[in-house]
C-alpha cells in the first residue's frame, strides 16, 4: 500500500484523480494551517486524510489540533521539541556546499531527538524538482537516519498533479539515494491520519 502527501491549490479534485491513475492507495492534503480550518474532502477510491503545513511561528499551535503537522525547517534541532509529525526541508539552505561535505541539515544530535520525540524525517521530490544539488544533501541524510534508526517519509507534495511520481519511480529513486528496498518500501507506506 501506498501513499503521497500533497498540498492543493483549490484543485483536490485533479490530485486525487492523479493519484488513483497512478495506483497510491491513499493522500493526505495538506493545507497552510490556519485556527478553525476545515475541507470537505470529494468522495475517492483513495483513503483521504488532511493535516497542515506549518512554519516555525504556528508549529505549537497546529500541534495542539492533533492533526498531522509537517514543518519545513533548516534548524531541526530548535524544532524536534515541537512534536510535529514531520520534519522536512532541512537540506535545503541557499548556501554552496563546501568542496569536501554537505550543507545536509541533519546531524547526529537531531536525529537522536527525533527518534526521542517520534518525529519522522521526511524527504520531499518538489525540493528535487526546485534544485538537483538536494538529491546529494537528501542522500547524506538518509545515511545518517538509518543509522540512527529514525522513521523515515519519502513524499512528492505536488500542488499541481503533473508534479506527482509513480510509487516505484519515488522507490527506485530513493533506493538510489541510499535507502534499502524495505526502507524506501516503508518510507511510502506511512498514511498521516
Amino acid at each position: 500500500m501506498f501513499y503521497d502527501v500533497v498540498a492543493p491549490q483549490d484543485n483536490e479534485k485533479e490530485l486525487i484523480k492523479m493519484g488513483e491513475k497512478l495506483g497510491y492507495d491513499g493522500l493526505t492534503l495538506l493545507y497552510p494551517f490556519k485556527k478553525g480550518h476545515k475541507v470537505e474532502l470529494p468522495r475517492s477510491k483513495l483513503k483521504l486524510s488532511t493535516g497542515f503545513l506549518c512554519n516555525e511561528k504556528n508549529v505549537r499551535n497546529a500541534v495542539m489540533t492533533g492533526k498531522p503537522t509537517f514543518l519545513k525547517t533548516l534548524q531541526p534541532q530548535l524544532m524536534i521539541k515541537a512534536k510535529p509529525t514531520v520534519i522536512y526541508g532541512m537540506e535545503t539552505s541557499p548556501k554552496k556546499d563546501p568542496i569536501f561535505s554537505k550543507r545536509a541539515g541533519l546531524t547526529q544530535v537531531s536525529c537522536k531527538l527525533a527518534v526521542e520525540y517520534g518525529v519522522t524525517i521526511g524527504y520531499s521530490l518538489a525540493s528535487i524538482l526546485e534544485n538537483p544539488v538536494i538529491m546529494g544533501r537528501m542522500g547524506q541524510n538518509i545515511r545518517v537516519t538509518r543509522k540512527y534508526k529514525n522513521l523515515s517519509a519519502a513524499f512528492s507534495l505536488a500542488s499541481d498533479p503533473y508534479d506527482m511520481r509513480a510509487p516505484h519511480d519515488v522507490l527506485a529513486l530513493f533506493e538510489v539515494m541510499g535507502m534499502t528496498p524495505g526502507d524506501a518500501k516503508q518510507s511510502l507506506s506511512r498514511l498521516f491520519a
